[in-house]
C-alpha cells in the first residue's frame, strides 16, 4: 500500500462506541503543524519509523508500534520517508473509560504488537460496508491490549515479553531524572539482576546505555523541531545536569549540542 486511503464511516453508533473515520497515511501527506482532535485517534505503524510529539515531549515508534491520541491534546506527527501507518478515529463511552482506566491522558506510544498487523491491514483495506464493523473491533481490541499490557506489567515479565515491557517502559519514562534500572525494577517487581541480564540478552547493550541512546535521540527530535535552549532540551530528555548532557551528546554527534544548533540553523537560512 503505497497511497492514502481514507473510509468515512460517520453512521456507525453502535451502543457505547462510535467509529468515524478510518485511514491509511503515507508520509508525504503528514503535515508539520501541530493537530488538535475533539476525538480519539489510535494509530498502527505500519512500515518506517518516527516520533510522536506533543507539549515539548517526542516518543519514538517503529514498525508493529500503536500510538493513540486523545481529545483535546495537541501533537504532531514526524517520520522517515518509510512511515507508513494506519489511524482509526473514534468516540464514546467504552473509550473514555478504558483510556481513563490506563491514565492516558496525552499522546502515547505503546511498543510491540506486529502481530495485529494483518488485523489494521484488513481494516484499512475493507469496502465502506465492511470498513465499520472492522473498525470497531480493531479498535476495541487494541485498547483491550494497551490496557491488559499496562496494568498486567508488573507481574508478567519473562523472557519472551521483557524486551517489549523495558522498552514501552523506557519510552514512557525517558524524560524522568531518576529513571535508572533499580526505579524500573521497583515498578515492574522484579529482581534489577535479573532483569539486567535480559537487557543485555534482548537489546545487546546495557540498561544505561540503551537510556542514554532514546534520550539523545530524542534530544535530536527536539532540536529538530525548533527548540535551542541547551537547559531546556537536556531537561526535557531526563538529563538533570545540561553539562553531562553536552559531554554525552557530543561523544554521540562528535561535536557539542550548541555547535550542532548552530550548523542547523545555518542550513535552514
Amino acid at each position: 500500500m503505497d497511497e492514502n486511503i481514507c473510509t468515512f464511516v460517520p453512521h456507525l453508533n453502535r451502543g457505547e462506541t462510535k467509529i468515524l473515520h478510518v485511514v491509511y497515511e503515507t508520509t508525504r501527506q503528514l503535515k508539520s503543524n501541530q493537530t488538535t482532535l475533539s476525538f480519539y485517534r489510535i494509530h498502527f505503524v505500519f512500515s518506517g519509523e518516527g516520533f510522536l510529539h506533543s507539549h515539548g515531549m517526542s516518543k519514538r515508534f517503529e514498525k508493529g508500534d500503536l500510538f493513540i491520541c486523545p481529545p483535546n491534546v495537541p501533537y504532531s506527527i514526524e517520520g522517515d520517508d518509510e512511515l507508513r501507518f494506519g489511524f482509526i478515529s473514534l468516540v464514546g463511552a467504552r473509550v473514555d473509560n478504558t483510556c481513563k482506566k490506563i491514565e492516558l491522558t496525552s499522546p502515547n506510544v505503546f511498543c510491540g504488537h506486529e502481530d495485529i498487523f494483518h488485523i489494521w491491514q484488513s481494516c484499512v483495506n475493507a469496502s465502506d460496508e465492511s470498513a465499520a464493523i472492522l473498525a470497531e473491533g480493531c479498535a476495541l481490541l487494541c485498547l483491550g491490549i494497551v490496557s491488559n499490557g499496562l496494568l498486567s506489567a508488573k507481574n508478567t515479565l519473562n523472557k519472551e515479553n521483557a524486551r517489549s515491557i523495558v522498552k514501552e517502559y523506557i519510552d514512557i519514562h525517558f524524560s524522568e531524572p531518576k529513571l535508572n534500572l533499580e526505579s524500573l525494577c521497583r515498578e515492574i517487581a522484579y529482581n534489577p539482576k535479573y532483569v539486567s541480564r535480559l537487557f543485555v540478552k534482548e537489546f545487546g547493550t546495557t540498561f544505561s546505555k540503551y537510556l542514554n541512546e532514546v534520550r539523545l535521540n530524542n534530544a535530536l527530535a527536539l532540536i529538530s523541531g525548533g527548540f535551542t535552549s541547551i537547559k531546556e532540551i537536556s531537561n526535557l530528555c531526563g538529563y538533570s545536569d545540561p553539562l553531562y548532557f553536552s559531554k554525552q551528546f557530543k561523544a554521540k554527534m562528535g561535536i557539542s549540542p550548541r555547535k550542532y544548533i548552530e550548523e542547523k540553523n545555518s542550513e535552514a537560512r
